[in-house]
């Protein structure tokens, strides 16, 4: 449940700031021992590459 919070909390922030880093939010936020490469597989980019908004709630 905590990284699921996590990645919509960090979807919108990366959505607004494009320097958001997902890897120092994520320790920061509670969520420790993940892979390296999960916070990031939890976030949705379009084909170019930018954040995508979140989804509504």
């Amino acid at each position: 449940m905590k990284v699921n919070v996590m990645w919509v909390t960090a979807q919108v922030l990366a959505h607004a700031d494009p320097n958001f880093d997902i890897h120092e939010f994520a320790p920061l936020s509670g969520v420790r021992g993940l892979s390296p490469f999960l916070p990031k597989s939890g976030l949705r980019r379009d084909h170019d590459g930018n954040y995508m908004q979140a989804p509504p709630v």
